[in-house]
């Protein structure tokens, strides 16, 4: 029997708890509900308009993070959740991005080319144009009385960050999960998710949780029964990698750490994902040199990028033994490649996710990325398959500082200046997320939830 021939009655649930740029609470009554839970109405007002939401993850960048709780009793929950849903609308078809996605989150990805040729004498010749989508989401102006539906609000199906959602067709709360409950936990920084961070206050909007309810009793009796669900979490761990400081004497240093990721130990794990955040904001804000202030533009993708460095390398060790041949994963392409075979499709644009300094032909190469060149280097994440239980994880990453000669004539100050800001240079938190195998057994006096 398909679910959908038995009857469902569709509930639009207001929060019990909500308090702007803190939590949201929601709970479930006792019922059989399917699995397709979503979010409606996610986003944020602000006190002057306009501000649009970030690039890359709109109006979802707000979740700090969200949890799936049976009382106490943690059953799902997803931390950094605006790093992880901007690689998810990243890696993500790009009709998909264009037509989809802008619409339900308000954000920019996406891109087309408009091919055409200048003539095969010209060196450099463009092959095309390279055109970012205009749509954006816009916030409301936060004043007494304001109407704040009015703001462009976003669109969360649950399954995206509740794996487990993936694996069950219905929840039973009636003898079950008796005390289901969602928990969604806000930025309080609005450079997660704001593209002008200078209209403050910013306080984000009570968003509704959606849930379909199975009232037919032939649907009651197919899904009343539970024999337990294995599943594979995402779980989350962070490193911080130093900046690195070349000299004008000293102009390229080679940096190398050993990082060891504790967070994974005793767990069996399934793919990886590696997210390089930037920590000054000078790398991800406008930045004026001359007076050394930082502006309120969030440029290209902000915080919730993956930023790429010059020449790096990166090896994993599990339990002793490298994942990788040779030296690791030391091309940009090869990152890319392998991010696909394990995460799937990306919509990524030309020199997203490497390194493409300005050289001799650099008039062309703008002109061939238009706006897009903005979005160099932004956009390279690490994908890596482990299957294996984890004992001992350790990364071993490597990059090449370089010095900014950028004053002419030469001022040391200034060079050194633009030095420490450098992106290549930058310090960097190294986000990990990975699929963690658990189970959810059923016991005489209820279930328990373990590792695999």
């Amino acid at each position: 029997m398909s679910i959908y021939t038995s009857q469902i009655k569709t509930h639009i649930i207001d929060p019990v708890y909500d308090r702007a740029n803190s939590r949201a609470e929601y709970r479930l009554d006792n019922g059989i509900y399917l699995s397709s839970l979503r979010l409606l109405g996610l986003g944020a007002v602000c006190s002057t308009a306009p501000s649009q939401y970030g690039d890359i993850v709109g109006s979802l960048g707000v979740i700090k993070q969200i949890s799936l709780y049976d009382d106490n009793q943690l059953l799902d929950q997803l931390l950094e959740a605006s790093l992880w849903l901007s690689f998810k609308s990243f890696n993500n078809k790009n009709q998909d991005n264009m037509s989809l996605k802008q619409n339900l989150v308000h954000n920019l990805m996406g891109n087309q080319f408009s091919g055409y040729n200048i003539g095969a004498s010209q060196q450099g010749q463009k092959v095309g144009v390279f055109n970012l989508p205009t749509k954006r989401g816009t916030m409301n102006v936060n004043q007494p009385n304001a109407q704040t539906d009015a703001t462009d609000t976003g669109y969360l199906a649950l399954k995206e960050v509740f794996p487990l959602l993936k694996n069950l067709v219905a929840l039973n709360t009636e003898s079950v999960f008796k005390n289901l409950k969602i928990v969604v936990e806000y930025h309080t920084d609005p450079e997660f998710y704001a593209k002008l961070t200078d209209k403050v206050p910013f306080n984000t909007v009570e968003a509704q949780l959606v849930a379909d309810e199975v009232v037919g009793d032939m649907g009651k009796q197919k899904f009343s029964k539970f024999d337990g669900v294995s599943y594979s979490s995402i779980e989350h761990d962070r490193v911080n990698v130093p900046a690195v400081l070349p000299t004008d004497t000293v102009p390229v240093v080679n940096q190398s750490q050993t990082l060891h990721i504790n967070g994974f130990n005793n767990k069996t794990l399934g793919r990886m994902l590696i997210v390089k955040t930037p920590t000054d904001s000078r790398n991800y804000k406008a930045y004026d040199a001359d007076t050394s202030t930082v502006g309120d533009e969030m440029l290209h993708y902000g915080k919730t990028g993956s930023k790429a460095f010059n020449k790096e390398v990166l090896q994993i060790r599990v339990n002793g033994s490298s994942l990788i041949a040779g030296r690791g994963i030391d091309k940009d392409n090869m990152r890319l490649g392998m991010l696909s075979d394990v995460w799937g499709k990306c919509s990524a644009i030309p020199f997203g996710n490497g390194t493409s300094h300005d050289i001799t032909d650099g008039i062309q190469r703008d002109v061939y990325l238009a706006d897009g060149s903005l979005s160099m280097s932004e956009m390279d994440y690490y994908g890596i398959n482990i299957n294996k239980k984890v004992e001992d994880l350790q990364i071993d990453f490597s990059r090449e500082g370089l010095y900014s000669f950028i004053s002419n004539p030469t001022v040391k100050a200034e060079d050194d200046a633009a030095t420490v800001y450098s992106n290549d240079n930058q310090a960097i938190q190294m986000n990990l997320f990975c699929e963690v195998y658990k189970q959810i057994q059923p016991t005489a006096n209820g279930y328990n939830v373990v590792y695999l």
